[in-house]
C-alpha cells in the first residue's frame, strides 16, 4: 500500500529486500546510489534492524528513516539508543498528548493511564459513545444500528471530528507521528489523512 500510495502522489520509489544478515553495508550502499530523500523500513525490529539502521545512517547521514508501528516501542528505542536518534515511526491513532479538548477532558476525568504510544482508552471510549448513539438513533434492529453507525458524524469528540468510510474506518484517519530521541520515543505530531 505504501508503494501504491507513493506512486499515486508522484513519488518515485525503489524496493530493496532486507534479508537477515550480519552487516548491511552493501545494501546501504545500493540504496545510497539512488540518492533517496527518505527510507521507509518495512519489517520487524527483531530482523537485525539496529545493524541495518546503523549501516543506513553511515551511508545516508542526512536521510530520514521512517518505520511502521512495529518499531513503536520503548524497548526498541532503548536498544537503538543514539543510533535511533531522528528515526520516525508512525502509529495509527491520535497520540494522547495530541487529543483535542474532549479527549484531554476524558483522560483527566477517567484517570486513564496511557503507556508509550498506546491509544486504547480514548479509542474505546469514543467507540462506546458512537455505538450507544447509533443504537439510540436506530429502530432497534441490527441493520438499523449498522446504518446509523455508517451515518455517524462526530464533531469535536474524544478523537476529534470524523465520519466513517464504507469499510468502517475513521475518515480522516489519524496517524500519530513519533520521533526517536535519546533512546526514547517522543510525540512529533499527528496527521489526518483522508481515506479517498
Amino acid at each position: 500500500s505504501f508503494r501504491a500510495t507513493a506512486r499515486s502522489v508522484g513519488l518515485e520509489e525503489r524496493t530493496f529486500d532486507w534479508p537477515l544478515q550480519e552487516r548491511y553495508t552493501e545494501l546501504a550502499a545500493s540504496i545510497a546510489a539512488f540518492r533517496p530523500e527518505a527510507v521507509y523500513l518495512v519489517g520487524l525490529p527483531e530482523g537485525n534492524a539496529d545493524t541495518l539502521i546503523q549501516d543506513l545512517k553511515a551511508a545516508l547521514p542526512d536521510v530520514t528513516i521512517i518505520t511502521p508501528d512495529s518499531f513503536a516501542a520503548e524497548d526498541v528505542a532503548r536498544k537503538l539508543g543514539p543510533i535511533g536518534n531522528g528515526l520516525i515511526t508512525t502509529v495509527p491513532g491520535v497520540p494522547p498528548s495530541e487529543l483535542p479538548p474532549a479527549g484531554q477532558r476524558f483522560l483527566r476525568e477517567s484517570g486513564a493511564e496511557i503507556v508509550g504510544t498506546g491509544t486504547g482508552p480514548p479509542e474505546a471510549a469514543q467507540a462506546t459513545e458512537v455505538l450507544l448513539d447509533a443504537i439510540a438513533r436506530s429502530d432497534g434492529t441490527r441493520a438499523s444500528v449498522v446504518d446509523e453507525l455508517f451515518a455517524t458524524n462526530v464533531e469535536n469528540g474524544i478523537l476529534g471530528s470524523f465520519t466513517f468510510d464504507r469499510y468502517g474506518d475513521i475518515d480522516p484517519a489519524p496517524v500519530g507521528v513519533y520521533r526517536y530521541h535519546g533512546g526514547r520515543i517522543v510525540v512529533d505530531g499527528v496527521v489526518r489523512t483522508p481515506l479517498d
